[in-house]
């Protein structure tokens, strides 16, 4: 087995709790330093690695024996952040999305590529078992043509009054359900269905303290003209599925299960697959490929170009709610979309 590799993690309270927990199932780690603004999070998370409580993240980037770094901080920190790691010569796991802006992931991937150093966006949404299922059959042809496709990913994060603050401003998160929730469908979206090259976003802000937006509902146009309805919620009670429908089947895809339906000439057809893997799987799956990424020197599954690609949608969808208008996506970033996407 290879040794451990040494690692230290910034941003280690909320949703940084589950990457801990990844890291230690993995076993492939050994947790030098970690860092977060959070005193209590910070003494309980180097209590449980014994490790270093760092004084700053540069402190963690900077440790002599780390090899890589774990960046799961808000989504405004990720530019100065990774690109100080990056020029630390530190392989990188970075929290989706990749950055607040499309700017700032840029940076951030010219930053990994000049250094050498593996980067990996933390989109684990796309390991689901179901949804791995769901790219089978679609790859199967079973469902016959694509015509359009469904998705909702919403959650009741929104109501809790102990939200982080930066994510009730629009200008560390402009739309929030879209940055911390829709960004995750976007990706699974492509994994499934390939590029989306045009977007229009309606969005609002329903109930949240602060002045971001916290609604939205966009409408897709997919590479191979498949269109699609987007929900993405920060506000209403958790709905996470994808619905896409076919000449031959639909097929419903949740965290727990796929269904395929036929419903024609009199007959109710469902046929139901259910998945009962750990909801913290995909995390460990995740965290387990970034170290053989690192260990075997090749490229993740979702490295940063990946990351920024979906950003560019994210920031579409964004652009559109802003000016009331649908955006083609490719006539604002052509550089990164094929002749064959466009």
């Amino acid at each position: 087995m290879d040794p451990k590799i040494k690692i230290g993690i910034v941003g280690v309270g909320g949703h940084g709790r589950t990457i801990r927990n990844a890291i230690r199932k993995s076993g492939r780690f050994e947790v030098v330093s970690c860092y977060d603004p959070n005193e209590a999070a910070l003494k309980e998370a180097a209590a449980e690695f014994g490790c270093e409580a760092a004084v700053s993240d540069e402190a963690v980037f900077t440790h002599s024996e780390i090899t890589a770094v774990a960046i799961v901080s808000p989504n405004h920190l990720h530019r100065r952040q990774a690109e100080f790691a990056a020029v630390q010569g530190k392989h990188i796991f970075l929290e989706k999305p990749i950055a607040g802006t499309v700017e700032d992931g840029e940076a951030i991937v010219k930053a990994a590529r000049k250094a050498g150093v593996i980067l990996e966006v933390g989109h684990h949404f796309r390991k689901f078992p179901s949804f791995r299922f769901a790219k089978e059959i679609i790859e199967s042809g079973k469902l016959g043509q694509i015509i359009a496709v469904e998705g909702n990913f919403s959650a009741p994060s929104g109501l809790n009054e102990k939200v982080p603050a930066w994510k009730t401003q629009k200008t560390s998160c402009p739309v929030v359900p879209l940055m911390q929730l829709g960004i995750h469908g976007l990706d699974t979206l492509y994994y499934l269905l390939g590029p989306i090259v045009e977007g229009f976003s309606y969005q609002r802000h329903a109930r949240m303290k602060g002045d971001t937006l916290d609604s939205s509902v966009s409408l897709l146009k997919f590479q191979d003209n498949v269109f699609g309805t987007f929900s993405s919620h920060y506000v209403v009670q958790q709905a996470f599925y994808i619905h896409i429908l076919g000449t031959e089947y639909n097929l419903f895809v949740d965290f727990k299960k796929a269904v395929l339906i036929r419903v024609s000439d009199g007959r109710d057809e469902r046929l139901q697959y259910t998945f009962t893997k750990p909801d913290d799987e995909p995390y460990l799956q995740e965290i387990q490929e970034f170290a053989d990424c690192i260990s075997k020197n090749h490229e993740p599954e979702v490295p940063g170009e990946m990351g920024l690609k979906n950003l560019i949608v994210l920031e579409a969808l964004i652009q559109s709610g802003e000016q009331g208008k649908s955006i083609y996506i490719p006539r604002l970033y052509p550089q990164y979309f094929s002749k064959q996407e466009i």
